[in-house]
């Protein structure tokens, strides 16, 4: 009976030892990954660095972690690293950089009773770059008068946001902004109640960005009723008239009202129309006129009135339209307009101005003959051109202009702009508040220095980017506080130089 109560206490100390030692299993987490890496830029007197994130499954059975790290170059105890953490991602920050960026990291489960297990080691490249992950989830949403709520899941790992903006009526006036979160708001230029087209690109390590996601929405408040641009009144004879103005995109109708001078146009004729050119007619020889116009974007919603005058010829005589109308680029910022003159014309005016901003950029060449140059042309620039012929003089002057002309003014820029395997693009063109820039990959080149100069050369702004190896490399230029004018984008990379103009607004 003694040798079987033995037996029984033995095995009950037994089980409860196995139990103890079950109850204090520390697993290993599991699914080490290193990604996302980037570059941080260092000073002239410091050397660049790069951070990396660190991704696993947890263990069950840890209480916390300590991820373990050490350049391949030092392997020894005092040259291991750690980091302490509860959960996963975990960054990784003060990486070498360069030739020999490699390391071994390795994940500690921390259990209790102060057992630990170790992931295997796994490697990482400060030098390699996996793919760029976009953003999801991307909403925008209105956010106050003439203001966009832009909210999105960002992608682990990446250090900031590039936001691409333009009305969706007019995908020339794009706006960019930076932003390291969600929600940004977009607000700078944006039209109250205005639909826009969103992008947004991630820009993570080694100037690599990931795929753009669009979207489009629109900014709160009531929609802005713009006046019509490119508004001027041409006398076609004695008793006729042509009113001419290019429409808006958002306005629906538009009111023209004309009326002798000294008289309230608003008590004379009234005409709605919906576009440009219109023929007034009935009108009485050698006479002033003013003419209004405004336009109607909704039941609440109308333009400040436009006004101008005009004086009919004392006769009705035939004035013939320019004809044969084509139009060359002189220079970077000239174009020649060469035509074949109609019958009776005694002398020319040239009009001309950006389709988008007549307001600010219309210019009007008189002359007496063809070709005419057309000068201070922006590159890049889309510009509406008229030749209105001009008969007689004085009290028997005639006006007479034919269709407009719709020019793409590139200029015959002399810039080189083939870099490495490709070429330097440059958008917008013009820009306001910075530029985009798409620099080709130089073979065996590592970095190259972008350097913005003004007309007479000297250096406006200047700063170094990493290149890509194996694909082009996209980055800012910030135009904060540039004076408006035309300027030259020189990248040297290597003992290559490129170079655009480029108008900042």
């Amino acid at each position: 009976m003694k040798r079987i109560g033995t037996f029984l206490i033995l095995l009950l100390v037994a089980l409860l030892g196995l139990h103890a030692a079950q109850a204090q299993t520390c697993a290993a987490p599991t699914n080490i990954q290193v990604g996302s890496v980037t570059i941080l830029p260092g000073t002239p007197t410091t050397a660049s660095t790069a951070s990396a994130v660190v991704s696993f499954t947890p263990s069950a059975s840890a209480l916390s972690y300590t991820v373990r790290y050490f350049w391949i170059g030092d392997s020894t105890a005092a040259g291991i690293m750690s980091v302490n953490t509860t959960t996963s991602p975990v960054t990784l920050t003060g990486l070498r950089t360069g030739q020999g960026g490699f390391y071994r990291v390795s994940v500690v489960s921390n259990c209790a009773g102060g057992l630990t297990t170790s992931s295997p080691w796994v490697g990482l490249n400060t030098n390699s770059f996996g793919p760029c992950a976009a953003p999801t989830n991307v909403v925008a949403s209105p956010a106050g008068s003439g203001v966009i709520s832009l909210s999105f899941t960002p992608a682990a790992g990446v250090p900031s946001y590039t936001v691409q903006y333009y009305p969706a009526s007019d995908s020339t006036q794009v706006l960019t902004l930076t932003t390291t979160g969600s929600p940004v708001l977009i607000g700078t230029g944006a039209l109250p109640g205005t639909r826009y087209i969103i992008r947004i690109t991630a820009n993570c390590g080694g100037g690599t960005t990931s795929p753009s996601v669009t979207v489009s929405g629109t900014s709160g408040g009531t929609p802005i009723c713009n006046a019509p641009s490119g508004f001027y009144v041409a006398s076609t004879n004695a008793t006729t008239a042509s009113v001419y103005f290019n429409a808006n995109s958002n306005a629906q109708a538009y009111i023209i009202r004309y009326a002798p001078l000294g008289a309230n146009p608003n008590q004379g004729t009234s005409l709605t129309v919906s576009s440009g050119p219109v023929l007034l007619t009935g009108l009485t020889p050698n006479t002033g006129y003013t003419v209004t116009i405004q336009a109607i974007c909704t039941t609440v919603s109308a333009s400040t009135t436009l006004s101008t005058t005009f004086t009919t010829p004392v006769t009705s005589a035939t004035c013939g339209a320019a004809t044969n109308i084509t139009i060359t680029a002189a220079s970077d910022s000239s174009a020649t307009v060469s035509f074949t003159p109609g019958a009776g014309n005694t002398s020319f005016q040239v009009v001309y101005f950006v389709a988008s901003d007549s307001v600010r950029t219309m210019r009007v060449q008189n002359a007496t003959s063809s070709p005419v140059t057309l000068r201070r042309l922006l590159p890049g620039q889309t510009y509406i051109i008229r030749v209105i012929s001009i008969c007689g003089t004085a009290t028997s002057t005639l006006f007479t202009s034919g269709a407009p002309i719709t020019y793409a003014f590139r200029g015959a820029l002399a810039n080189r702009t083939a870099l490495g395997a490709g070429v330097l693009n440059v958008f917008p063109n013009p820009a306001r508040h910075a530029a985009s820039l798409v620099v080709p990959a130089v073979a065996g080149v590592a970095q190259a220095k972008i350097t913005l100069l003004n007309a007479i050369g000297q250096q406006v702004r200047t700063q170094t980017v990493p290149l890509t190896p194996a694909s082009e490399t996209r980055t800012q230029l910030d135009l904060t506080g540039v004076v408006p004018g035309l300027y030259t984008l020189r990248v040297v990379a290597g003992g290559q130089v490129a170079s655009q103009r480029l108008a900042v607004e």
